[in-house]
This record gives C-alpha cells, structure tokens and sequence, in this order.
C-alpha cells in the first residue's frame, strides 16, 4: 500500500482480513525426463543403461533401488563418476547437485548401468525387463530396447505398465 497526500480534513483508514493458507508440500526435486537403454541378449543377460535428467532445488541424495539380483557396473552425477552410498533398506544413494535458491535448477544427468539376468530366450516365451525405481516423480519416459534379430517383440498388454510402442523420438530435455 502506498500513502498518498491528501486534504487535510480526510480521515484515511485500512481494513484488513488476515487469513493462513494451508501449507502444500513443495516439489524439491523431479527427473523431468528419464531415458533407459536396454541391451538383451538371447542366453538372458540384460544391460541397462538408465539417464535421469534432474531438477533439484534441496535433495541432497537420489534414492534408487536395483532390480533383485542386478549388479551395478557404474554411476555418475553431471559427468562425474561416483561411489553411490548405502540406506539401511539396502537402495542406493547418490548424491545430488544443488542450486542456490531463488534460482531455477538446471537439469543435470544422474547415470546409471547395470547388469540383470532374465530366462534365457527360446522359439517362444515371454521375458520381463525390469528397470530401476527412484524416489522421485518422472515427467517422461523413454524405453529404448535393443534385442537379438532372430527374436520378434510384441509388449503385453496390461503388463507393459505405461509403457507403449513408438517410433524413436530424441529426448526434449537439454541436459539428455
């Protein structure tokens, strides 16, 4: 408000209504595009590579478990390699890059390969390829799979969670 001068003979007052609004939970972080590429090979064995690009304002660590059994073969956070840490649940903590605040975070790449192993293939079956889970929101998804000529893929319907077959698209993010 701003005061402005008058007459002398007006008589100024100010009504106001003070109301708390409810707090909301505020978005911290998010992986605004997440990219996986998928090598199968027929005798079972699954290479991952998963790139999240990150927005992130306060997390200090991304949380990401493993499919069970799967070994990790290496991570990186904005093109550095690192030693991921330990929760007591046994998930994976990789340490995030932070902005200062009142800036907009700029994505960054958080990497991650990993080794699984899935039933070997045969002249008909089916295989599930499992991808690693993080705890934080995912805008959009990219599944690229890479398999044996020899074998033809058709995606489960109701299985393939929301995953859906399409042409390749190149990422929107700037960071992937």
């Amino acid at each position: 408000f701003r005061f402005t001068a008058g007459d002398g003979n007006t008589t100024r007052t100010l009504s106001l209504n003070v109301a708390r609004y409810t707090p909301q939970a505020v978005l911290t972080a998010n992986i605004e595009e997440a990219e996986y590429n998928a090598l199968v090979a027929a005798d079972g064995k699954v290479l991952v590579q998963s790139r999240f690009a990150v927005r992130n304002n306060q997390r200090n660590f991304l949380k990401l478990s493993l499919p069970s059994g799967a070994v990790l073969w290496s991570a990186s956070v904005a093109g550095h390699p690192i030693r991921p840490g330990r929760a007591p649940d046994g998930s994976l903590l990789l340490p995030l890059e932070k902005t200062r605040s009142g800036n907009e975070a700029p994505a960054f790449i958080v990497e991650v390969s990993y080794l699984d192993h899935v039933a070997p293939w045969s002249d008909k079956g089916r295989t599930r390829v499992s991808l690693v889970t993080v705890d934080l929101p995912i805008s959009k998804s990219h599944l690229l799979l890479h398999h044996p000529p020899l074998f033809r893929l058709t995606p489960v319907a109701g299985l393939s969670g929301n995953f859906r077959v399409a042409p390749y698209e190149a990422p929107e993010s700037a960071a992937l």
